[in-house]
């Protein structure tokens, strides 16, 4: 499988007991303590998204590369990946009910993602507005 691991930062991680700002760029990820989820980096010719995760993809289809979080974990800010407002498509190949929010810290109205569900391409209105990413 061409997906990558790559360890996400005291970022933009939210789980039910802590919540940490934002880093100001994606050079900066390192690993956090036990709560650090894994995130994949997943490449341009990469189309599928592996169980449990929630994957973002840059352009409609599944395509242009993206990023894959496990499911349980919550995002605050897609800019720490270098990923804020480019996703353009999604899938959700886990049990979990997700949502997405087009501004950092969840703020916004929020974008359903449910368990086991795909878009292929976001609304004109949508596209490239992803900020923040949560279980919902």
């Amino acid at each position: 499988m061409l997906i990558s691991r790559v360890p996400v930062v005291a970022v933009a991680i939210v789980s039910a007991a802590a919540f940490s700002t934002a880093p100001s760029s994606a050079a900066a990820i390192a690993p956090r303590a036990a709560l650090a989820p894994e995130v994949l980096h997943i490449p341009p010719t990469q189309r599928s998204c592996p169980p449990n995760y929630i994957c973002l993809h840059q352009d409609n289809n599944f395509e242009g590369g993206g990023y894959a979080v496990l499911a349980g974990y919550d995002l605050n800010f897609l800019g720490s990946l270098g990923f804020n407002d480019q996703m353009s498509s999604w899938r959700n190949a886990s049990s979990k009910r997700y949502c997405w929010y087009p501004d950092w810290n969840f703020e916004g109205v929020a974008r359903v993602m449910r368990a086991e569900s795909e878009v292929h391409a976001l609304t004109f209105e949508e596209n490239d507005t992803p900020s923040s990413v949560a279980s919902c």
